[in-house]
């Protein structure tokens, strides 16, 4: 896979036509400005969308599932990280993830869903790690967060 290219932050008003060339050339750049490194990509394509929409369905595939095998062998050739979940927890993302794609599709964002995947891949680490639960935590008491009015 060809390196993306990378640019310093001073380089986008120095060398602009050079960085929009390679940003043409390449379909993304990296900008490093002391110890971040942001990419500079085009928006979503239509490709990506299309991802984003088949990643919504298959998940809510699974959240149909009445096997929690099929969850499972589906998740791991997927998504290899997901072996470091006990079952439970494998069946646990599906259904808390599934939803989060459904709202993701239906708004055009998709951070929520990258979000909270990449924490459920996070959880994973841990497992992988040697990290045992801590749980159970009881539920607040008292007052719950007050919203606000719309």
């Amino acid at each position: 896979m060809p390196e993306i290219p990378s640019f310093q932050w001073s380089e986008l008003a120095r060398r602009s036509s050079e960085v929009g060339a390679a940003l043409d050339e390449h379909g993304e750049v990296m900008v490093k400005r002391g110890a971040q490194t942001l990419r500079l990509a085009p928006k979503d394509s239509d490709e990506t969308v299309l991802i984003y929409r088949d990643l919504f369905y298959l998940l809510t595939g699974l959240a149909k599932s009445d096997s929690p095998e099929l969850v499972s062998r589906v998740l791991v050739a997927a998504w290899p990280w997901t072996r470091a979940l006990p079952a439970h927890d494998q069946i646990l993302l599906v259904k808390e993830v599934a939803p989060i794609a459904e709202m993701c599709v239906s708004l055009g964002n998709y951070k929520p869903l990258l979000d909270e995947l990449a924490s459920w891949r996070r959880t994973a680490r841990a497992w992988a790690d040697g990290c045992t639960p801590i749980g159970p935590i009881d539920e607040p008491y008292g007052a719950l967060a007050r919203r606000p009015n719309v």
